[in-house]
């Protein structure tokens, strides 16, 4: 994956910015690909606005990026939306490690 793969998933709009970059590809561009507007896709990379899962899988594929870590930045930033409190993420990442060592 590209270098520009966000460090934390706060970072997840300044991420997207890059790769969209990276291709050299105007905002309004990327935007009418991923059938959005651009307005929307600025907000998204300014981090005002978190991209849908759907959004997130048509920019990972304009950007040939592999679209598993960008959809996990994406759940990290929309769980710390809806539960802000920050006193339960431990327990929250246990029960999560748990559940996915299942997985293999």
């Amino acid at each position: 994956m590209s270098s520009s793969f966000p460090e934390k998933p706060s970072d997840l709009g300044k991420a997207l910015r890059v790769l969209r970059e990276e291709k050299r590809m105007l905002l309004r561009q990327a935007a009418a690909e991923a059938d959005m507007d651009s307005g929307l896709l600025g907000n998204i990379e300014r981090g005002r606005r978190l991209p849908t899962e759907k959004q997130i899988q048509k920019l990972a594929l304009i950007y040939g990026q592999d679209r598993g870590p960008l959809l996990a930045a994406r759940a990290c930033c929309e769980f710390r939306q809806k539960y802000g409190s920050k006193e339960f993420y431990g327990q929250c990442l246990q029960i999560l490690n748990e559940e996915a060592s299942d997985y293999g």
